[in-house]
């Protein structure tokens, strides 16, 4: 339920490069700026990197995956276990949006009870289209960076 209301995606690369040597890849992709000229703002060390996928210039994206991943070497090959979820920000903005919605919803069940079928409808579909309509814009804008992200690290960590 809470990757339904809230997007998240796990995964795991396995690679032949050292802990060190993905750590300086994924630094040199990191900038210490959120409007800087690289891929990520973060950082990354040997044992896990905690990054955020910039914005093209002139663009916004509240909704864009913060990545985190743990790094560790089993003989020759290094496992990188990777989870992106939604901005702790966008958590608390999505919950205050909603909040309202249940008991709109709930009067709307009420009316239409006490008054007949007709008068709570407008109570009923409110909250529903509040919802669809939140949830469509967290899922188009999380997993579009998300897939495009996990491509390249792949890609590049492999």
């Amino acid at each position: 339920l809470k990757n339904l209301l809230f997007p998240s995606l796990k995964f795991e690369i396995r690679s032949k490069k050292k802990p060190e040597e993905i750590a300086s890849l994924l630094n040199e992709e990191c900038t210490g700026e959120i409007w800087g000229d690289g891929r990520f703002h973060g950082s990354a060390t040997p044992a896990g990197f905690k990054l955020t996928k910039l914005p093209s210039r002139g663009s916004r994206n509240s909704f864009t995956p913060v990545i985190i991943g743990e790094i560790s070497q089993d003989g020759e090959e290094t496992t990188v276990n990777i989870k992106m979820r939604m901005m702790r920000f966008v958590h608390i903005f999505c919950l205050l949006w909603c909040s309202p919605l249940p008991l709109l919803f709930l009067a709307g069940i009420f009316m239409s009870v006490t008054d007949g079928i007709g008068t709570g409808h407008p109570f009923l579909i409110i909250p529903v289209v509040f919802f669809a309509s939140m949830q469509l814009c967290l899922h188009i804008g999380f997993w579009r960076p998300a897939k495009k992200t996990k491509e390249w690290l792949e890609t590049w960590l492999s």
